[in-house]
C-alpha cells in the first residue's frame, strides 16, 4: 500500500475514504482536510489522523447533496437529468 502508513498520499487517502482524488483536493481548498508536505518533498500527504477525523465527521453527514446542492431540476449543477 504505502511506505509510511502515517502519511498516505492523496491517492491512497482517497482510496481509504472511498472518494475520488479530486474530492480530497476540493476538501483541501475548502479547509475540510489539511495535508502536509514531508521534509524534502513537494508531494502532499494526508496524516492518518486527518483521514480518521474526516472519516468520523463524514460518516453520518457526507452526501451528494451536501457536496453539490441540487438545482431546481433536482440534479447537481452541470449534470443533465436523464
Amino acid at each position: 500500500m504505502y511506505a509510511d502508513k502515517s502519511y498516505p498520499t492523496l491517492k491512497e487517502a482517497a482510496r481509504i475514504l472511498g472518494i475520488h482524488e479530486q474530492a480530497i483536493r476540493n476538501w483541501e481548498r475548502r479547509e475540510i482536510i489539511h495535508p502536509v508536505r514531508l521534509p524534502g518533498s513537494r508531494i502532499r500527504r494526508i496524516p492518518i489522523t486527518e483521514i480518521e477525523r474526516v472519516k468520523e465527521r463524514t460518516a453520518s453527514s457526507y452526501s451528494l447533496t451536501a457536496t453539490y446542492p441540487l438545482t431546481s431540476a433536482g440534479a447537481p449543477p452541470g449534470i443533465v437529468p436523464g
